[in-house]
């Protein structure tokens, strides 16, 4: 570790596994910790002038017509749980197998809810494909992350995942999200982009992110990616139908 490094620093390394849901635990505070209300800002200030309701509320004055607020209440929710925690049973490992072993059970972690990026859909006794992060010594998983269930995985994906997914990933090709029109026109510099604005994920499906004769990267697939290509473009060219 050079001099300037700090000991404490954390270090993160991606995975990509074949995994078995095997649990799903909702965790949920033990104890509601205590939190005081702000106190109330001095008589005559600009602040009380401009918020005169908060301010009332604050000191047990509510104003006619207005309920109490206090809007720290929920931040001590002892109902609204604080992450969820998945048992899972790691069966193929296509990255990071120099950090962790399969064929055992691990717990993945993720927040608890879709709007805190928190994946809450993984359902027990299915088997995934998922891409996740381990960060001093945990596994966790974003709702941004690859997920998708194994049955709905293409011929050519497992053959990508079984011969290529490793390789690709060595030569640091990445897979870069946008939506719609707000995608680059130009290509990126070592990135496949990836337009999720469309609900036929042709790269997905049946091709692969790898780097070309001329060093770049880009999504390289077969007759079936391009017939899939053709016919997403075709539906992209018709006119939106007519909302009266």
């Amino acid at each position: 570790m050079p001099a300037n490094a700090s000991a404490s620093a954390v270090l993160l390394f991606r995975l990509f596994i074949r995994a078995n849901i095997v649990g799903k635990e909702t965790i949920y505070p033990e104890k509601a910790p205590t939190t005081e209300a702000p106190l109330p800002t001095p008589k005559g200030s600009l602040d009380r002038r401009l918020n005169e309701p908060l301010s009332m509320s604050l000191t047990g004055q509510s104003p006619p017509g207005l309920v109490d607020f206090y809007p720290f209440a929920d931040l001590t929710d002892p109902n609204r749980p604080t992450k969820i925690i998945y048992s899972i049973y790691i069966e193929k490992i296509y990255k990071g197998d120099e950090f962790m072993v399969p064929k055992r059970l691990v717990k993945l972690t993720t927040a608890p809810m879709g709007s805190m990026c928190g994946v809450t859909f993984l359902e027990p006794n299915q088997k995934y494909i998922l891409s996740g992060r381990l960060s001093g010594g945990e596994l966790s998983i974003k709702l941004c992350d690859y997920i998708q269930k194994y049955q709905d995985v293409t011929k050519r994906q497992k053959q990508g995942l079984k011969y290529h997914w490793k390789k690709e990933c060595d030569n640091n090709c990445e897979v870069g999200i946008c939506f719609g029109h707000f995608c680059p026109n130009d290509s990126v510099p070592e990135v496949c982009m990836l337009d999720i604005s469309s609900e036929e994920q042709c790269e997905i499906k049946y091709a692969r992110c790898s780097r070309i004769k001329d060093g770049e990267c880009a999504w390289y697939g077969k007759k079936d990616f391009r017939e899939c290509q053709k016919s997403r473009n075709r539906e992209r060219a018709l006119p939106f139908p007519f909302m009266p």
